[in-house]
Parts: C-alpha cells; structure tokens; sequence
C-alpha cells in the first residue's frame, strides 16, 4: 500500500458535507444478552458520522478536508469541534446559532466478533420553511472552493448540499455520495453528481439488485457506480466516452474484498470513502480508486478503532481508547 498512496502525496483540498454526530462508544468481552447488563472493557467520546470520518482519513493521507455540517449551540459544540480541529479539520457549521442537539450515537462493540449494535438519533428533518443555507456565499465561498478536487456528500441537509453541489459542478469539482439509504430532497441531489458509491443496503422503491440499482442510478445521469457489500466484492459500473449523454455502461466488473479476523467493523465504510476521494481525486482511474480504498477498509477492519489505525500507519500518537480505573 505505501508504493500505491506514493503517487498521491502532492496535497489536494477535499470537501465533504454532511452529517457531524457525537459518538458514546464502549468496547465490551462480547455482544450483549437480552435484558444484559456488561462492563465495558474501555470506551471514548468521538465526533463521527459518515462524511466526518472520511474528511478524518483524507486529512491523514495528507489532504486538506473542509467539513460543511450542523453542530448548532449546545453544551457539546465546543467538544466537538475541539476533536474535528484534533484531526486538522476546517469545519464550516451549517447554523452555528441552532440551539439543538446534534444527532448522538450510542456504540457497543464486541472484542470476540468485532460486530456492533448502534443506537442512534436522527438529524432533524429539514424544515421548508427554514431552508438550510451554506454559511459562506461570495468571495468567502469561493476561497473554501478553490482548489478543491473532490466533494463526498451523504445525503442530510439537501438544501445546503444542492447548493455546494451546484457550486462545485460550475468549478469542475468531482462529485460523490455515499449512502445506504433513501433521504428526503435525494431525488434533487442525483442529478448532480458524478460518482455514486452505495451499500447493498440502499434499497430505492422498486430496486430489488444491483443491476436495478444500476439502472435506476444511470437513469439521473450518474456516470460512475460502485455498491459496497461488507465482506463480499465491491461492483461497480462506468460510463465511457459520452458521459452522461451515453446510454448503457462502458465497463463493469469486481473488485475483491480480502478476508481478514476482523477486530473492528465501525467505520469501515467511512474509511473506503474517505480513501476513496483520496486516491480518484489524485488522479486513480475508478476501478484502482476502488480498489485501493477496499484494501485499505479491509486493513482498517484488523485495528482496534480509527485511532489505532492512523497510529498505525503514521505512528502519530492519536489518543485512542480510555479504560476504566
């Protein structure tokens, strides 16, 4: 892997927007019983959400990540954003006057599987009347974006997003989603993007496989797809010469997902997206793009948490796991 991430040293600014939650999370012997009752063997406090960790892992391969997400005014911002600052993050809040609870998350992982139970809440539900806005416009947005190469969006707060997507598409900036699941306004954010990247779980109405998620996806325009299965091989589909204005794929296949004894599965799919922007906004073609950023969630899956693994990789002390005295 160092001889691949070689020819993408030369630093980039990648934009990701979305969601920013607080995460509880607690390492336990093994999965709870019904009605069970465990001490957890060590547990730590983190900010993550799916474009959040991905700008963390950007940041860490050497890019510049600017995260656009709703912290609001509440006991925990200051937390929050002294752990994205921790990661070298530049956070821009959707409302920094919002006097609301971010989304939490619950986390209980298990030290004998490397499975988790997550319970969380959810982002509030835009409101239509309040439309949500990009805190920056003029020559402040323009600075943010310039010479950015890639933005990974998840789908929250679609009026925002369609917003930095249309400024982004203007610049020429590659667009990304990830997602695993349908959102209110998405149908307002597809045609705006150039690479989609969905779990096997993403189930619009009327999709029963992938290649009808193929199909539905190509039918706003997408040029370039992946689906995600845990363990199993990535798909993807790509459109050639003719972009969007091309009907049916150009190229297709697999990329295989190595096994490994999995220590810990949370975040995984974050890290493949983060070094997924990583590596195809650093010039990758998308199946080496793809494949570089399964290796990486693979190798990501035998270390004890995100930490672990950036200390890992860099040696760069991160802090990591607390224990109970």
């Amino acid at each position: 892997m160092p001889g691949a991430l070689s020819s993408l040293i030369a630093a980039m600014k990648g934009l990701f927007h979305g969601t920013t939650n607080l995460d509880s999370l607690y390492r336990v012997p093994r999965s709870l019983p019904a009605n069970g009752k465990m001490a957890a063997s060590a547990f730590r406090f983190a900010t993550g959400g799916p474009p959040t960790v991905a700008a963390k892992v950007f940041r860490h391969l050497g890019g510049e990540a600017a995260l656009f997400s709703l912290v609001g005014r509440h006991p925990l911002r200051e937390f929050m954003l002294a752990d994205l600052d921790r990661y070298g993050i530049r956070h821009h809040d959707l409302d920094a006057q919002r006097c609301t609870w971010p989304p939490l998350a619950a986390v209980i992982v298990s030290e004998s599987s490397g499975d988790r139970a997550i319970v969380y809440t959810c982002p509030d539900t835009p409101n239509p009347e309040y439309p949500e806005r990009l805190p920056l416009e003029g020559e402040a947005l323009e600075a943010a974006l310039a010479d950015a190469r890639v933005l990974l969006i998840d789908g929250n707060h679609w009026q925002s997003a369609r917003t930095l997507l249309h400024a982004c598409r203007r610049r020429g900036v590659t667009t990304v989603l990830d997602t695993g699941s349908w959102k209110p306004g998405m149908e307002w954010l597809l045609p705006l993007l150039d690479v989609v990247i969905a779990s096997v779980d993403f189930r619009p109405e009327g999709v029963v496989d992938a290649e009808a998620l193929f199909s539905f996806l190509g039918g706003y325009g997408v040029e370039r797809i992946a689906i995600t299965r845990g363990e199993a091989s990535v798909l993807w589909r790509e459109r050639g010469r003719g972009g969007r204005e091309r009907k049916g794929w150009e190229a297709g296949g697999e990329i295989p997902v190595a096994r490994v004894t999995v220590v810990n599965t949370l975040g995984a799919g974050d890290v493949f997206h983060g070094f997924f922007c990583h590596a195809f906004g650093g010039g990758l073609d998308f199946p080496a793009a793809l494949a570089l950023a399964a290796e990486a969630a693979t190798e990501y899956c035998t270390a004890d948490g995100l930490d672990a693994w950036i200390e890992r990789r860099s040696g760069q002390g991160m802090g990591g796991w607390d224990r109970p005295e």
